[in-house]
């Protein structure tokens, strides 16, 4: 049984998240992606010496990344549950091919460094050529296991 029902989960997300939230919410976000599960085995900071623990993901170090930038009004309202950005969030240029494929992100606060929300991408990501940075569409659920 849920903890919450869907109008209670959706309220939850939209006091965090897109132009209602309140105003403990940071304005805007650092969109950073991981090459596995960042919620395993603890979020990994880029700037720090990779470490593979073979659990959790581990935020790219590659060619030319660096995190996104979400305004924290760029979200849909909430609607069954989830909530999609407006439009997809676009990375800086990469300059070559990053070695893994990115399969999650994470939301941090770039004035505190704390994480807020991290989900896996709808598609994974293979960055195999220098050029335009890539872009993803995040959708955000609440995750109501208790486990």
């Amino acid at each position: 049984m849920p903890i919450r029902d869907q109008a209670a989960q959706e309220r939850s997300l939209a006091n965090d998240y897109g132009p209602t939230r309140a105003a403990a919410a940071p304005a805007e976000f650092d969109v950073c992606l991981f090459d596995g599960d960042p919620m395993l085995g603890g979020l990994e900071i880029a700037d720090t010496t990779e470490v593979d623990d073979g659990e959790g993901g581990t935020e790219v170090v590659a060619n030319g990344y660096a995190p996104g930038v979400l305004d924290n009004d760029d979200w849909n309202a909430p609607d069954g549950g989830v909530m999609t950005t407006t439009a997809p969030v676009q990375f800086p240029t990469v300059l070559a091919e990053w070695p893994d494929t990115v399969t999650h992100w994470a939301l941090r606060d770039p004035v505190t460094g704390f994480w807020w929300d991290c989900a896996p991408l709808v598609e994974p990501l293979d960055v195999t050529a220098a050029g335009p940075g890539p872009t993803v569409t995040l959708s955000l659920f609440y995750d109501n296991n208790l486990d």
